[in-house]
């Protein structure tokens, strides 16, 4: 099951940095929004989400943060036109 995890959470990476440059058109703006999304999420998951945070949430609202990442990973591929992969 954690490799399967694992495997999810790449690809919600994935998906972010794709999504990022589309809803960019390319160019500068694809590329900062490209970096900035995996770069939040990475954020996010590494303060309050991974097993080694020094700021672990507790466990219902760690699935509820969890959840909202990847509601937001799931708009912002709706959102560049990527329907099926959200």
């Amino acid at each position: 099951m954690d490799v399967l995890a694992f495997a999810c959470e790449l690809a919600m990476l994935a998906l972010l940095v794709v999504s990022g440059w589309s809803l960019g058109d390319g160019g500068l703006l694809g590329i900062a929004l490209a970096v900035l999304y995996p770069a939040v999420a990475v954020l996010v998951w590494a303060r309050w989400i991974a097993p080694t945070a020094t700021r672990r949430l507790p466990d219902p609202w760690r699935f509820v943060v969890q959840v909202m990442i990847f509601g937001l990973t799931s708009a912002a591929a709706a959102a560049s036109g990527r329907l099926v992969l959200g």
